[in-house]
Formats: structure tokens, C-alpha cells, sequence
């Protein structure tokens, strides 16, 4: 066995040069460089997390939400009370929208028996998806405004036309093969205008109305 020493890193007696590759230290801030940088490290945090005041918005009477909602609708309130009256006394409003600029169609606002058909619709029929679902409603409602199609006229009823159930649901049934032999982007188009149409109408009663109306 070899009595030689391997070589070490550690410094020789009196050699205070430290071993090869070392680097000098840093100088040590003094007192008042570290106070400053505790100072300046606070007003930052300070800056970032003090936020001003939100300011309170004032708030809107609900007669001007109601405005304001009629507008989004297209409507003033001349045209709403237009509408209500047409309601209330005609117990129907109809608005007229075009298809390419060029084919009227006409619709009307349903009645409450349209709403009761569309859900024996659908608890006889019992979709599964919630496309269907949506589709089936949307017809259903497409057919029972469907008022008046270019030149053709569809024959709905009024309580004082006396109309039998029967009648009723043969109206319905005549409109809803109407808008099943149509092509499906015209009868897309026409499902639009009537989400449009039952949006103007909830505007017009929605709550907020004036005194007056």
C-alpha cells in the first residue's frame, strides 16, 4: 500500500487566497441600503394592492330599465302601448317580416291553448335529445304564429269567432305541413323571426312598465 497523499482542495497553512475559480463576495449593503429597499418593496405592495373605491352606479328606476329594454327591442313606448292594446283588446298582435326584402310573412302572438298543445306534443312524443326537444317546441310555435306566407293566407281564430277545438287543430295542422314541405334554412330563418317576435312581446309586459300603461 502506497503511503502518498492525494492531493486536497483544502488551503495551505497561511494561504488566505481561497481555492482556484473563487470569486470575491459581494460587498454587504449597509444599514441604510437595506431600510431603503424594505422602504421601496412596501410602496410597491402598497401600489398594487390598494385599489380605489369602486364607484357606486347609480342605480336605474325600473321604468328605465323597462325603456331600455324596449329599445333592445326595437320598441318605444308608443309602439308598446300599440301592442298592448292589440292584446288586450283584439286578444292578438301580429307584425309582418320580410324574407329577403322581397316575401312578407306575417305572425301572430299564440294563445294559451298553443302552449298546452305543444306540451302534449311533447310528453306523447317524448324526445331524448334536447335537440329534438328544441326543435319540436319551435315548431310548434312557428306554426301556431304563422299568420300569413307571401300571398297565402292561414286561417286562425279569435274567442269571438267561436272556433271548435277541432277547427283549431286543423288550422294548426294545415300550417304546421306548410312549414314541413318548406326548405329547412327558410324554415331556420322563420323559427329566428318568431324567437325575435315572442322577445318583443315579453318586453312589452315586463315588469317596470309606467303607471300608465
Amino acid at each position: 500500500m502506497s503511503d502518498e497523499k492525494k492531493p486536497t482542495s483544502a488551503p495551505l497553512i497561511g494561504e488566505f487566497s481561497g481555492p482556484r475559480g473563487n470569486k470575491p463576495r459581494a460587498p454587504q449593503p449597509t444599514k441604510e441600503q437595506t431600510e431603503k429597499r424594505v422602504k421601496d418593496w412596501e410602496d410597491l405592495q402598497r401600489n398594487v394592492t390598494e385599489e380605489d373605491p369602486p364607484k357606486e352606479e347609480k342605480k336605474k328606476n325600473p321604468e328605465e330599465e323597462y325603456k331600455e329594454q324596449l329599445k333592445e327591442n326595437g320598441l318605444d313606448l308608443e309602439k308598446a302601448r300599440l301592442i298592448r292594446d292589440n292584446m288586450l283588446f283584439n286578444h292578438f298582435h301580429e307584425e309582418t317580416y320580410m324574407l329577403g326584402n322581397k316575401l312578407p310573412v306575417v305572425l301572430r302572438t299564440r294563445e294559451y291553448g298553443d302552449a298546452q298543445r305543444a306540451m302534449r306534443r311533447l310528453e306523447s312524443e317524448a324526445p331524448n335529445y334536447a335537440m329534438s326537444i328544441n326543435d319540436l317546441v319551435a315548431h310548434c310555435n312557428m306554426a301556431a304564429s304563422l299568420s300569413k306566407y307571401g300571398d297565402k293566407q292561414f286561417t286562425l281564430y279569435t274567442p269571438e269567432d267561436g272556433a271548435s277545438e277541432e277547427q283549431k287543430e286543423e288550422s294548426f295542422e294545415i300550417r304546421s305541413k306548410f312549414l314541413r314541405d318548406l326548405p329547412t334554412t327558410i324554415v331556420d330563418r322563420l323559427m329566428r323571426y318568431a324567437e325575435q317576435f315572442d322577445a318583443m312581446i315579453a318586453a312589452v309586459f315586463a315588469t317596470g312598465a309606467p303607471e300608465d300603461f
